[in-house]
Order: C-alpha cells, then sequence, then structure tokens
C-alpha cells in the first residue's frame, strides 16, 4: 500500500500568526488518469495489502442487499460471515499494535468487554455521475489558502499532496443532495451510567438548493430531542467553501417557551457553545459538514492504519454488560 503510505507522509503548515498556508498544484493529466486505473476513482489504491486482510476494491456494493426495504432500513450484505476471531483482555497484548489506547483502556477495565473480528470488505460505491465529476475536476482544482477554487467537486484532491488537501476531501464527499437522520447517542460515564442524547439533523448540499448560493457548500441543522435539558436546542451553519473569503455562519437557538437560557452564535473559529450555567449541561453538536477551521494550528497528514478500530480493515462488534446491548458495524474502505 506504497501510494497511501507516500501521499500521507507529509505535513501541513497552516496558518499561524500570519503564515500563509500550504500551496498545491492541480493534478497533471498523468495524474488524472490514475483515477480508475491503478487507483480507485476516488483515488484510493485498488490492490489490497500484502497479508490479505484487505481485499483488493472491485466496484463495491453498488445495489441494495436482498432483502432491504426502505421502511426497515439497514440489512447486513454479510450476515452470514463468521468470526475470524475475538480480542479480548486475556489476548489484547497480541493486537496491541493495531488498537487504540481507548480500546485497550476498555479491554482493561471491562471484562466483559470484546471485539469480534471480521472479514474485510470494501463495499464503497458512489454513482458514476460521481465519478465523472471527479475526474473531470481533478486537473482543474487548486488549494487556495483554506478553500479551494477552480470548480467543485466530491473530492477536490483525489491525489492530495497534503493534509489540508486530505481534510478538504472528506469535507464536499458525496451524500447525495442531502441527508435527513434521526439517531441517538448514550454518553457512557467511567461508572458505568448512560443517557440519552436525541439528535434529528438535516443537510442539504447546495446542488440541491433552488437558490444556490456562489461559495456555499452546504446548509446544516441539528436540533436535540432529548433530554429535557437539551430538548428544543437547534443549532445552524452555513458551510462556505473558501472560508478565508468567507467565515462559516454558525448559531443556536431553543424553541422552548420555558427555557433559562439561549444559545448564543458562536464564533466561526470554534465547534463548541458556552452555555449560562442554567443550561450546565447544555453540549454542542458538530456536524461532519462543519469541520474545524483550518486557520490557526497545523494539519499533518497521517500513515493509515489497518487497525480493527479504524474504517480500513474490519467489521467489529462490542459488548459490555454495563453498557447497552451490542451494537455491530461494518467498516468499509475506498
Amino acid at each position: 500500500m506504497k501510494t497511501m503510505t507516500r501521499i500521507l507522509a507529509c505535513a501541513v503548515a497552516a496558518a499561524l500568526l500570519g503564515v500563509a498556508a500550504p500551496a498545491s498544484a492541480k493534478l497533471t493529466a498523468a495524474e488524472a488518469a490514475r483515477l480508475g486505473a491503478d487507483l480507485t476513482p476516488v483515488g484510493a489504491e485498488k490492490a489490497g495489502n500484502s497479508d490479505g486482510t484487505i481485499p483488493a476494491w472491485t466496484g463495491g456494493l453498488c445495489t441494495p442487499p436482498a432483502g432491504w426495504n426502505a421502511a426497515q432500513g439497514y440489512t447486513d450484505p454479510f450476515a452470514s460471515d463468521k468470526v475470524l476471531f475475538t480480542i479480548t483482555k486475556a489476548n489484547a497484548a497480541q493486537y496491541k499494535d493495531k488498537l487504540t489506547p481507548g480500546t485497550l483502556a476498555m479491554l482493561n477495565k471491562y471484562e466483559t468487554f470484546k471485539m469480534n473480528v471480521y472479514t474485510t470488505r470494501r463495499t464503497a460505491c458512489l454513482p458514476q455521475e460521481a465519478y465523472d465529476v471527479i475526474k473531470q475536476m481533478a486537473t482543474q482544482i487548486d488549494l487556495n489558502g483554506f478553500g479551494f477554487t477552480g470548480g467543485f467537486s466530491y473530492t477536490p484532491f483525489p491525489i492530495p499532496k497534503n493534509g489540508l488537501e486530505a481534510i478538504w476531501n472528506h469535507v464536499p464527499r458525496y451524500l447525495g443532495g442531502g441527508v435527513d437522520r434521526q439517531f441517538n447517542a448514550f454518553p457512557v460515564r467511567a461508572s458505568g451510567d448512560y443517557y440519552k442524547i436525541g439528535t434529528e439533523e438535516r443537510r442539504v448540499f447546495f446542488r440541491n438548493l433552488d437558490q444556490p448560493k456562489d461559495n456555499l457548500l452546504g446548509v446544516f441543522m441539528s436540533r436535540f430531542l432529548a433530554p429535557a435539558t437539551l430538548e428544543g436546542t437547534v443549532f445552524l451553519v452555513h458551510e462556505p467553501i473558501d472560508q478565508v473569503k468567507e467565515t462559516r455562519f454558525r448559531g443556536g437557538f431553543t424553541t422552548r417557551a420555558s427555557a433559562a437560557c439561549a444559545v448564543r452564535p458562536t464564533s466561526p473559529m470554534t465547534t463548541s457553545t458556552t452555555a449560562p450555567r442554567a443550561c450546565a449541561r447544555r453540549t454542542s453538536s458538530t456536524p461532519s459538514m462543519a469541520r474545524p477551521i483550518a486557520t490557526t494550528g497545523s494539519w499533518s497528514a497521517r500513515r493509515k492504519s489497518t487497525s480493527p478500530t479504524t474504517p480500513t480493515s474490519f467489521r467489529t462488534r462490542s459488548s459490555s454488560t454495563r453498557r447497552t446491548s451490542s451494537a455491530r458495524t461494518r467498516r468499509t474502505r475506498t
């Protein structure tokens, strides 16, 4: 997997006390020709790794699995897959080089916590239209400060030369015209107690707006449904493409008439909200569209890992008697 190692080996110096952002040159025609050849249409390596734990990408899962329907929702396309091995506290040391510190801590603290490891699947698949846009724009887009110019692409830098380009590949990634979803999170305290945070989220990308604006990537709204201390709190985001030309709008308010406080709009330099003491349990929702602003500090691209806790390799199942029932997640990689 030498290509990814090379393109993720360099560090990016972000603006620090007025220092300019990293420069970037458009891809050459020869570089762009690799998309769909030895690289996937979005720039990942087609080939698998040498030990066979990551297979080659062969096009992905482009149609719903058998038995899927919209009313039912998710259907496991590989339900018959067997567990290859299980990582527990007893054998964690054997896989230490592939586990994060947090996972190791969980394995060490909870006797019942485990990770079932399955065969890796590379199921990512985008519409051909998205692939065509990515390849067409690959030789036209430039990194300009902390935004990009030359047009729009779902993967503006399919062969990234620095960490900032890699971040930009995540931000406008293809998610259709927009996303509507409701989901629950369960923060777990050290004691094992947990509580529910319910969220309703809506995002619409500029191509799906009836009146798209110049330099607007998309709009985002998030509303808390639970617990009572957060219910009715709404966050709004207007996300620009070039955040030097135009800063992000991000603000919030509460829809509860009896609320003791309201959330003030935050600085475009932050992704958190400071609330009055009456809202001590109020938290912030940070959409993936609204990435941290790359105007201070530094961004670096790091070498990929084949850890079972990253989306490069494994599907895992984790469980603990002190937590909610076991959750199963299939991890995929383009």
